[in-house]
């Protein structure tokens, strides 16, 4: 069983996301940082796919990654740089990384702001799969962070607020069955919204923890306002396995915004400046384990 980890990567919105985190030119030398701690603990990781995608900013400190490939090559997992173009988003990269190594057994995609949550350290990758194979008995499916289909969430046609069923979060698990059956009719220059649909065409089911009857709780990294933010209902008690970066750092308070500020008013939904608006619990973690200022010091 092998199991090839993708990380989608750009520094194309890179002003816009430092406008609001200071932490972003650094975000994936922390999630290098993140799978350095991590993958003693996994069982199945063959492979770390960087996926490049070179822009006009490529000169600053977000690619300078070098030493984290090499403390995590030294743990015996093997970790390549793929270039990419700029055409796509996420999605994009993640099927191109396929197509460069199609023999894995499953594919982990993972932006690079998103991490595993501290709570699933033991075995996690095992844990993951375990879930993958509930999901699917036919081991063909997308498994994702969240794709919320009934609840204060969904919208009119069982999808995200005003969107149709979709994955809401871009990271998740895909088997190699599942791929090959994907890129054999669809496109690969989607977006995250016209991927889960092409999925849908295609028959291949998406499915997340709450389908699988998992009370599990879900973080989300807004850019503005730079916030961490927690919307789940009340009675979501299971820790989130797929976590914002941001929430493992070391230093850092995250904020809690409840199902009030995300769900219908009646037939209309709560803008998001209105959201913004609404008073948010700030929450430390103490778990966290990325040590924020050993990268911001060699600026």
């Amino acid at each position: 069983m092998s199991i090839n980890y993708i990380i989608a990567s750009s520094t194309g919105n890179l002003s816009t996301r430092e406008r609001f985190d200071k932490t972003a030119p650094y975000i994936l030398q922390y999630h290098l940082q993140f799978l350095e701690k991590f993958l003693p603990f996994s069982k199945h990781i063959g492979q770390i796919t960087i996926c490049r995608q070179d822009t006009e900013q490529d000169g600053s400190v977000y690619y300078n990654i070098d030493e984290m490939v090499r403390k995590i090559q030294k743990l015996g997992v093997k970790v390549e740089v793929l270039p990419v173009d700029r055409q796509g988003i996420s999605y994009y990269q993640y099927l191109c990384a396929y197509k460069a190594f199609p023999n894995f057994d499953y594919y982990v995609i993972m932006e690079d702001d998103w991490a595993i949550n501290l709570a699933y350290i033991q075995n996690w990758d095992t844990y993951l799969l375990d879930q993958y194979k509930k999901a699917f008995s036919d081991n063909i499916g997308f498994f994702n962070a969240w794709s919320p289909n009934t609840g204060p969430y969904s919208g009119p046609n069982g999808g995200y607020l005003m969107w149709d069923f979709h994955s809401a979060i871009s990271t998740g698990m895909l088997s190699r069955e599942t791929l090959e059956r994907y890129v054999a009719r669809c496109t690969i220059f989607v977006g995250q919204y016209e991927f889960a649909k092409e999925l849908l065409k295609a028959n291949i089911a998406i499915k997340d923890f709450q389908q699988l009857g998992i009370p599990m709780r879900c973080f989300f990294f807004r850019t503005d306002p730079g916030e961490v933010e927690e919307f789940y209902e009340e009675k979501n008690i299971v820790p989130c396995f797929f976590v914002p970066i941001q929430y493992l750092y070391s230093t850092y308070a995250y904020k809690k915004r409840f199902p009030p500020t995300f769900i219908h008013q009646g037939t209309r939904i709560v803008g998001f400046e209105e959201r913004k608006q609404v008073p948010t619990q700030t929450v430390y973690n103490p778990d966290g384990i990325i040590d924020v200022s050993l990268l911001i010091k060699t600026k």
